[in-house]
């Protein structure tokens, strides 16, 4: 039996700790959650109604993210139905919940090739612009947060929890491991810079583009407040951006599978800061990741009817 080399060796322990502190941090959040009698009261006289409303804009984003990504496909001769798409966007989000960092979007395009027949390096740009423009949306989002509530940064509490400070370091590291990461494995431009450069090349998909992501960013906000509204947590404008993007943000950069545990410890991390309960918050951020992944196989099933209605 051949034993691995170490550098492997390093990679599977680094990927093992990250999974680690993932699921720690996802107790940590269930810990809170549950501790607090107000919390269990909570949950208990949780509207009903929002949580089921939930699942509309959740239902909406993997479509409009393979709606966006059909439309990519389309300009580089590759024609895929939406359905397909929708099937292929739904099996990487899954995915990604088993394999660390980045691994989700070379499934996509796998996936993509053995059932669709699309060619891996004709999709290859497609994937990484999908996450350059989701990226961008959770940066903007939360920059516009902070905008519109300009007392925002002062009203964060001096003295955070212990556990909320822990998340919060491990969101920089997580960042650092992303640029450590990236300058050790440049990407290989010689492989996308044709179909790149036809997709930057054609204006017409621009607004395309542009339209899918803030549907798909919209969705996505909705999802969060209609799950905090139902926990009876109303949000303003500029918090609602702050904890639905900055952790977005940070469980997106995260080597954790599905940015398990990184995004709800974010939204613990930082509610907690503005002053908000962090029993409701994190019960929050557990059932808006349920609504999330229910929204997954409800897309499908909606996208099966309509296609099968239709003549």
């Amino acid at each position: 039996m051949r034993l691995p080399a170490p550098g492997r060796q390093f990679a599977v322990a680094w990927r093992a700790a990250w999974l680690l502190g993932g699921l720690g941090l996802i107790a940590v959040v269930v810990l809170q959650a549950t501790r607090s009698g107000l919390t269990l009261a909570a949950l208990q006289v949780a509207n009903p109604v929002l949580l089921l409303l939930a699942l509309l804009p959740a239902l909406v984003a993997p479509v409009a993210h393979a709606w966006r990504w059909k439309r990519m496909l389309l300009v580089l001769g590759q024609t895929l139905p939406l359905r397909s798409a929708l099937g292929a966007t739904v099996a990487a989000t899954v995915a990604s919940y088993a394999v660390p960092g980045y691994a989700w979007a070379p499934v996509k395009g796998l996936v993509a090739r053995q059932a669709y027949g699309v060619g891996l390096m004709r999709s290859a740009p497609t994937l990484v612009i999908e996450q350059a423009l989701d990226a961008a949306m959770f940066v903007v989002g939360a920059g516009f947060g902070f905008v519109l509530a300009p007392g925002l940064v002062g009203g964060w509490s001096l003295r955070p929890p212990l556990a909320a400070l822990g998340i919060a370091v491990l969101g920089v590291i997580a960042l650092a491991a992303l640029v450590v990461t990236r300058r050790r494995r440049p990407p290989r431009f010689s492989v996308l810079r044709s179909s790149g450069y036809q997709l930057l090349r054609s204006q017409a998909l621009y607004p395309w583009l542009a339209g899918l992501s803030l549907l798909r960013w919209i969705a996505d906000l909705a999802a969060f407040w209609l799950v905090a509204a139902a926990l009876g947590l109303r949000l303003e404008l500029g918090r609602l951006l702050v904890l639905a993007n900055l952790p977005a943000l940070l469980g997106m950069v995260s080597p954790v599978p599905g940015g398990l545990g990184i995004r709800e410890g974010s939204v613990l991390a930082a509610g907690s800061m503005l002053g908000l309960s962090p029993g409701t918050l994190a019960l929050v951020a557990l059932l808006h990741r349920t609504v999330l992944l229910a929204g997954l196989p409800l897309a499908l099933v909606v996208s099966s009817l309509v296609s099968r209605s239709r003549p």
